[in-house]
């Protein structure tokens, strides 16, 4: 019976999936339902088979709950938990846990959270502890989320016990869905700039290509001086008001090499979906575009590209990370 209940044990954990993730920057309402595995410590509390206070048995968790933004999250549920009797006396009363848990998207395959609540076994009190999700998005409303959870409560919740504390480890399974609004979608913008063509000939080529180093340090000074400024708001691709001064710097340096060809990258941090970034990233370069072209930048020398999330130049683990990661850079061509 021990060899079958480490089994179920070993497939729960392995399977365990009870909250739903978010994928994208959006506010919204979400619920669930899982099941899975419980190992249960009953605080040495007495028995009545000496020298035995753990089992393992089944798990069931429902909850609805809202992503507030792209970290934070919050979620009420019940659970109901057993233990067979083979073990302790968990499996003799009903288990019943009413939860809330505070969520924090640290990244997004991994949401810890801490949780507390009523607990009821014999008798009645508070719980609480730590947990995580690994969320795994099957479409845009549908997701299947791993959940570890650890709970602790008081040995008082038995009519017998001490004052011991005494818990679960539960690992369930289960699948959630978006009920709010669905994740917004961008439109891929078409940003018109006039372009003007110059005569090129053999003079004129051979003056770019003296220059290329020249305007390569020119592209290097524009690189390092938007990488310390918010060229966006979140989630937007219009030019922020602090923006607007840095890239006329910009513009004073892009006249200096009329005859230049210089790309406009787009990169996005991880939040969101790919096709969601890259069309973000794309709209963002064609902004940057048209506000150097308005400044008098030679149309003719610019073209935009979008990445969406595919080049980090470090990981999304952090809000600062994710705002370098923000960004727009140039390149010559």
């Amino acid at each position: 019976m021990k060899f079958k209940s480490i089994i179920t044990l070993g497939l729960g954990l392995a399977m365990s999936i009870s909250a739903f993730a978010q994928s994208n920057s959006n506010n919204y309402w979400f619920g669930g339902i899982g099941g899975g595995a419980n190992l249960a410590f009953d605080g040495q509390q007495y028995v009545d088979r000496p020298n035995s206070h753990s089992g393992v048995g089944t798990a069931l968790d429902v909850y609805v709950g809202k992503w507030f933004n792209d970290f934070a999250g919050f979620r009420v549920g019940y659970q109901g938990l057993s233990t067979s009797d083979q073990y302790t006396d968990y499996g003799k009363y009903r288990f019943d846990y009413g939860h809330a848990d505070l969520m924090f998207s640290v990244a997004d395959w991994f949401i810890p959270y801490i949780h507390a609540g009523y607990a009821h076994i014999q008798k009645g009190g508070v719980a609480g502890g730590i947990g995580m999700m690994l969320p795994i998005r099957l479409t845009k409303r549908i997701a299947i989320v791993p959940d570890v959870k650890a709970m602790a409560h008081s040995n008082r919740l038995f009519n017998d016990g001490r004052g011991n504390i005494a818990g679960t480890l539960t690992g369930t399974l289960g699948l959630a869905i978006n009920i709010g609004s669905r994740p917004k979608q961008i439109e891929r913008v078409e940003i018109p700039v006039e372009v003007i063509k110059y005569r090129t000939d053999t003079v004129v080529v051979k003056e770019v290509r003296v220059d290329t180093v020249y305007i390569q340090k020119d592209i290097d000074e524009i690189n390092k001086i938007l990488s310390d400024i918010v060229l966006f708001d979140f989630d937007k691709y219009d030019l922020t008001p602090e923006a607007i001064p840095v890239l006329n710097q910009v513009a004073d340096i892009l006249k200096r090499h009329p005859k230049a060809n210089v790309v406009v990258e787009g990169h996005t941090d991880s939040k969101g979906t790919e096709a969601y970034n890259q069309v973000l990233s794309e709209n963002r370069a064609k902004a940057v575009v048209k506000y150097l072209v308005d400044q008098g930048v030679n149309a003719g020398m610019l073209s935009s590209v979008g990445y969406g999330k595919s080049r980090p130049i470090t990981d999304n683990s952090t809000e600062e990370a994710r705002h370098r990661n923000r960004r727009i850079e140039f390149r010559l061509k």
